[in-house]
Formats: C-alpha cells, sequence, structure tokens
C-alpha cells in the first residue's frame, strides 16, 4: 500500500478497538495494523466496554465468540448507550452458527468478516467502513448545520415581523400621545375660554340685578309688572349660580382650588347647605326632611365652604326637578369608616342607561323633559370632582324615569369620629 494512501497520511490515525480471545491473533493484527490506526486491544466483551469508556474508538473490529461477553452481547450494549451508539461495529466470525451473525446485523452491525481472512481483506472492509462513517458523519453535520441555518432564517424573521410591529406600535403610541397632548391642550383653552366668557357674563349680570332692585324699590300697582320683575329677578339669579359653577369648574380644571381642611361637624355642614336651599324648596312647597338621628358627631377632615357647597347643589339640583309640591329627605348615616349623605326625592327620576352621565360636565339627561329649567349638569359634574377632592365618592340610583333618584355621598371619617361612633354602638 502506497503512503499517499494511507488513513494517517492526511491526519492523526483513526483508533480501533480489536477485540479477539485468541491472544496471539489479537497481538498479531494489533501490530500489523498500527502502521495505519492506533490499535486498542480487548480480550472479550467487558474489557471491550472499558476500552471504550478510556478512548473511544472510530471503529469496533470484535469476534462474535468469546467468553464472559461475546461479540454481538458487545453491539448490544454499544447500541444501547448515546455515547457509543453511533461507532461502526465490524463482526468477525468462523465458528457462529447463522442465527449469531443475523442477530448482529439485526442489532445493528455495520459489517461482517467470515474466517479466514487475509489481512489485505481486513484493511480494504475496515477503510470502506471508516470511509462510511465519515460520510455518515458529514451527511448528519451537513443536515444538522442545515437544520441551524432554516431556523436562524426562521427566528430572524419573526424577529424582523416583531420588531416591525414593535416599530410600528411605536409610532402608534407615538401618535396617540401626541393627540392626546393636543386634546388634553384644546380642553384646557376651552376651559380658559368658559371660564373667561363666563366671568365676562356675570360681571354684564351686575347692573341687570342693580337695575332690577331699582325696579323693584319702586312702588307699583302693575301686578304684570311685579311678576316681571320677580321673574326676571329669579332668571338672573339662577344664571349666577350656572355662570359661578361653570367658573368653579374651571378652577378645579386648572388645579387653583385648594382645600382648607380642618375638622368639622358634617351635621353642621349640612344644616348650612339646608338654610342656603330653603328659599329654594319653599318656593316650588317641597317637603325637606331631615334625618340625622346620630348619637355621637360625625367628624370629617374638610373644607367647610366647599362641602356646604356640595349638599346645597344636591338639595337644589333634587328642589328643581321634583315636581310642585314633593318630597326632598336629607339623611345622614355611618358605614364601616365612612359617613354617608343621602338627597332622595320624588322627582322625575333617571333612566337607567343615563345615571353615569349626570356627572359629565355637559349631561343631556333633563333635556328631553322639555323643562324650562333643563340642567346641563354642570353641577353635578362640579359635585363629583369637590367629592374626589376630599378622598370620598358619589353615586346616583334611580328607579327610572317618574319613579325620584337619590344622591349618595361617602366621605372618610376622622379616627377620633370613628373611635367615638364605636363607643356609642357599644353602648
Amino acid at each position: 500500500m502506497s503512503e499517499n494512501n494511507a488513513p494517517g497520511a492526511r491526519g492523526p490515525k483513526p483508533r480501533l478497538l480489536f477485540v479477539e480471545d485468541e491472544a496471539t491473533l489479537r497481538e498479531h493484527l494489533a501490530q500489523k495494523l498500527s502502521d495505519e490506526y492506533v490499535v486498542d486491544t480487548a480480550g472479550n466483551g467487558n474489557e471491550a466496554l472499558l476500552a471504550v469508556m478510556r478512548a473511544k474508538p472510530a471503529l469496533v473490529v470484535t469476534d462474535i465468540v468469546m467468553p464472559d461477553m461475546d461479540g454481538v452481547e458487545l453491539l448490544k450494549t454499544l447500541r444501547q448507550s448515546p455515547g457509543t451508539r453511533a461507532i461502526p461495529v465490524l463482526l468477525i466470525s468462523g465458528r457462529a452458527a447463522d442465527e449469531y451473525r443475523i442477530e448482529g446485523f439485526e442489532q445493528g452491525a455495520d459489517g461482517f468478516l467470515a474466517k479466514p481472512y487475509t489481512e489485505r481483506e481486513l484493511r480494504a472492509l475496515i477503510r470502506a467502513m471508516l470511509r462510511s462513517a465519515r460520510s455518515r458523519a458529514e451527511t448528519a453535520g451537513r443536515e444538522a448545520r442545515d437544520q441551524v441555518e432554516q431556523q436562524a432564517v426562521i427566528e430572524r424573521a419573526k424577529l424582523k415581523r416583531a420588531l416591525a410591529e414593535l416599530h410600528g406600535r411605536e409610532e402608534q403610541l407615538t401618535l396617540n400621545q401626541l393627540q392626546l397632548a393636543a386634546l388634553k391642550e384644546a380642553d384646557r383653552r376651552k376651559n380658559e375660554l368658559l371660564c373667561a366668557l363666563a366671568d365676562e357674563l356675570r360681571n354684564r349680570l351686575a347692573p341687570i340685578r342693580k337695575g332690577l332692585e331699582i325696579l323693584r324699590s319702586r312702588s307699583s300697582d302693575d301686578e304684570l309688572s311685579q311678576r316681571t320683575v320677580d321673574m326676571m329677578d329669579r332668571q338672573t339669579l339662577d344664571l349666577e349660580r350656572r355662570l359661578d359653577s361653570l367658573l368653579d369648574i374651571g378652577r378645579v380644571t386648572r388645579g387653583s382650588i385648594s382645600l382648607k381642611r380642618e375638622k368639622i361637624i358634617l351635621a353642621d355642614v349640612l344644616a348650612n347647605a339646608v338654610d342656603a336651599v330653603r328659599p329654594v324648596v319653599e318656593a316650588r312647597g317641597h317637603e325637606l326632611v331631615i334625618d340625622v338621628q346620630r348619637p355621637v358627631p360625625v367628624v370629617i377632615d374638610g373644607d367647610f365652604a366647599l362641602l356646604t357647597q356640595v349638599f346645597f347643589k344636591l338639595l337644589s339640583n333634587s328642589a328643581k326637578f321634583t315636581d310642585q309640591g314633593g318630597t326632598i329627605t336629607l339623611a345622614l348615616d355611618c358605614q364601616g369608616g365612612e359617613a354617608v349623605v343621602s338627597v332622595r326625592d320624588t322627582g322625575i327620576g333617571i333612566a337607567h342607561h343615563a345615571l353615569e352621565q349626570v356627572f359629565e360636565m355637559v349631561s343631556q339627561v333633563h333635556l328631553d323633559d322639555a323643562r324650562p329649567n333643563g340642567d346641563l349638569g354642570m353641577g353635578l359634574s362640579l359635585v363629583r370632582t369637590l367629592t374626589h377632592l376630599h378622598g370620598g365618592s358619589i353615586s346616583a340610583w334611580s328607579g327610572g324615569l317618574g319613579t325620584g333618584s337619590v344622591f349618595t355621598v361617602r366621605l372618610p371619617m376622622v379616627e377620633e369620629s370613628l373611635a367615638m361612633s364605636a363607643q356609642a354602638a357599644d353602648m
């Protein structure tokens, strides 16, 4: 054999494991094959497994008939382990029955050589099996690389799509932020314009109010003139209150309203609101029922004037939307750590679908009632805002049109009031 054809001429020698129970034959073939290969030897299957553990061979050449563990059992053991499953195995036998050879191929033998054989024949078969093994390994490597490359292409495509989606979302988010900023700016300018307009209109009402006072001071027997002056006075006063609500909402929106917090008795706030609304209630012939029967004062931390405004607006709202001679009930109770104030009326009620709209700044809930004093909802919007500033909440309930309404305000009580309420409950 020429030097260029030797496997070791182009790189390190392949390692062979030669398994043969005849020591003379084993050592002779190992010495002969050592020019092309690094040859390890073993006398049976058990020794062969130990040799494989010490150094993994490129090919195992094993006799079939051996003591302790024969060649077929060695083959089975190698094929059962992931680390040795791919090692090519050449079975050699001159005495084994056909069933052993058949079983060997069934267990995955890569080749078979019958004794007697020549050294040249053995070398050719070993070279062919090693080339075949290298070819399979290269093919498997290419397939693995191709799979990795294909997976990488898929992952890159997924990443590209994800980045495109992310970029699109970022652009949409930026657009939404710009739109939101524009809406906030437009809302701010709208509020400033409304407040400026309300302030201007209120200033224009001052000489009208003065003129009505002059007309009222002049005695006149003309009943129509007196009724006209009274009507103008009521409408002017109502317009002033609406403009005041609009100005208050503008101050809240701009954050220019600050609470003058102090510990106040809630019953005093309610009494103040009742005194302010009583002329409106009496003018419409309503009955005002006060249900404040607490054994101890209910104390909250809040702004006396602003809370008075909250309950005045709720009471005046009920008076306005209750038919002549109706009933308005103001009640105070405690639930847990909250003071609960409810304003109930026997008025026109609220449709179920409109309950959440009554607190909007421009509510159309009552406009369909075709009443001359339909409310645009500015008062209730302010009530909700002031209640939230005090850490409380407000809700509306109605059984539907014609069934009356209930507005409920919940405000946190101070710790002293909670302790006194608990003591009163234990007595």
